[in-house]
């Protein structure tokens, strides 16, 4: 009876993990992801974040596949995560990579993000490194702590290679390359300064007048 119930378990599990919808979680360079280097972008390897922007991180770079049955539940749900490829600009990931508690044919949505793996390699890491201001980017990313919109795609068949997600910038509908940033492109504190003393002598220069 207890092998019974063992291979009955065994045998649900396999058809469980069988009928999960599957996604291309991977890029080519025609959607490389970059990295700021010196004012430049140049492509992410997968060489450390210290070497390649002159700091003193130990990560790699880790991506990350969020996902959600809507546009605006993706971030609780981190689907995998993988590292930059010795390929400039590519990351190791799974052409047939199975999302857990989705279907064939399901319609759901999904959001990649890349951030400095020093932070830990899981969604609370990814989170404390945009919080910190860390490395890191999402395509479509346009607000720096603000993740770019998620597309929605129809999950493929297991174990047929999965629902394609990335494209070059002519592709629609498509995740393209990105850039990974730090909050050192946002507005330092002294230019909030000098911006508040302009201010103050415009608001004077008024009165005066």
């Amino acid at each position: 009876m207890k092998k019974l119930l063992i291979t009955a378990v065994c045998s649900a599990a396999a058809v469980g993990c069988y009928a999960q919808g599957t996604m291309q979680f991977q890029n080519t360079v025609f959607s490389r992801i970059t990295i700021t280097d010196g004012g430049s972008n140049v492509v992410a390897t997968s060489a450390t974040i210290g070497n390649q922007t002159g700091g003193t991180s130990s990560g790699v770079i880790d991506v990350g596949l969020l996902w959600g049955t809507t546009s605006s539940a993706i971030e609780p749900n981190l689907a995998a995560v993988f590292t930059m490829n010795a390929t400039g600009g590519t990351f190791a990931g799974n052409a047939n990579l199975p999302v857990t508690s989705t279907s064939p044919g399901d319609n759901d949505w999904f959001q990649v993000v890349a951030w400095d793996s020093s932070y830990g390699n899981t969604l609370a890491g990814m989170e404390a490194c945009i919080a910190a201001g860390g490395y890191w980017g999402s395509p479509g990313s346009a607000t720096y702590g603000t993740l770019g919109s998620a597309l929605q795609f129809v999950l493929g068949p297991n174990p047929s290679p999965g629902t394609v997600m990335f494209g070059s910038a002519s592709t629609t509908g498509v995740f393209h390359g990105f850039n990974l940033n730090s909050n050192a492109i946002t507005p330092e504190p002294a230019t909030f300064a000098i911006g508040g003393l302009g201010a103050a002598a415009l608001l004077l220069f008024r009165r005066r007048k």
